[in-house]
């Protein structure tokens, strides 16, 4: 009897077409009104290489929901006003934005917003599962808090490491580099090669480190595992990132006596991409090392 009723529960859909129609209106309504921060996000993942991430953000969190399906089959849905604080919250979070001219405001609101209407809909048995995914989609807002600072301190990082490692590697090629700030000064055989390679800000890391850490967030909760385990596969994502840059730096600063052309233009920012390669296998190898000792469980 007991394993009928579970077939039962099972074969029915997890949301019903009365569901579908009401996310369907709500969704409409929501996007509607918040099409102009929606446009601007869109905008700059298109267009700015540091947030190129931000397109993927939305289909990595409706995957993560994907992943909890039958835990939120046995979830009872219930209405729940503390989801109307919430959301009134964020709308005030959202006004605030577009009185400030701040995209960021805007679409940390949009977040909030979100998360308090489907808590209302939901209640809180479904939004023990649903708050992770909702809250997800921050990675997909562009911050401007802090950002030229951080920017700015790894730009000075990868070129010192940078210069250090090129130092060391370069010494069957003749190549050596010194560093100041920011600017990186290559030499070949004692000889300046001039223009010095300046490390801007796309080239400050920011961009893997902001990918990397939303994929590890992603990769930390996509299954059931330890907190510290969580807390290891997320924190692994920072140093991973500095260090895959500073390797990018090193292997233009190396190559740029012989090839100068690949520290500019395409073949620069195909470098680039391809260091995200090595930085995603590092992170797959600490996630399997970090399952391997402590178990993970699939939802």
């Amino acid at each position: 009897m007991a394993e009928a009723k579970t077939l039962q529960r099972r074969q029915e859909p997890l949301i019903p077409l009365h569901g579908w129609m009401q996310i369907a209106v709500l969704g409409g309504l929501f996007v509607l009104l918040h099409h102009y921060v929606l446009l601007l996000l869109y905008q700059a993942g298109r267009n700015d290489p540091n947030w190129s991430h931000i397109v993927a953000i939305p289909f990595i969190s409706v995957y993560m929901i994907f992943r909890q399906r039958e835990r939120l089959r046995s979830c009872p849905v219930v209405r729940d006003y503390k989801g109307l604080a919430i959301f009134l919250f964020g709308l005030m979070m959202y006004g605030a934005g577009l009185h400030l001219s701040s995209t960021m405001v805007m679409g940390y609101g949009m977040v909030v917003e979100l998360l308090g209407l489907v808590w209302f809909f939901v209640g809180s048995k479904v939004m023990a599962t649903l708050w992770l995914p909702i809250l997800y989609l921050g990675f997909g807002v562009r911050f401007t808090f802090l950002y030229t600072y951080i920017s700015l301190v790894l730009q000075h990082v990868a070129a010192a490491a940078g210069a250090v490692a090129i130092n060391i590697l370069g010494l069957p090629f003749g190549v050596e580099a010194d560093n100041m700030g920011a600017l990186l000064t290559v030499y070949h055989n004692g000889m300046l090669v001039n223009p010095p390679l300046n490390v801007e800000e796309a080239c400050s890391g920011l961009r893997s480190l902001m990918a990397l850490t939303a994929i590890a967030v992603a990769m930390a909760f996509v299954d059931r595992r330890p907190w510290y385990s969580r807390v290891l596969i997320m924190v692994a994502a920072v140093p991973t990132a500095v260090v895959v840059n500073v390797f990018r730096i090193t292997v233009t600063g190396l190559s740029y006596p012989f090839q100068p052309e690949l520290s500019r233009g395409d073949a620069h920012d195909f470098i680039g991409l391809l260091m995200l390669l090595p930085a995603m296998a590092v992170l797959m190898l600490i996630m399997k090392l970090c399952d391997r000792n402590w178990g993970v469980k699939p939802w």
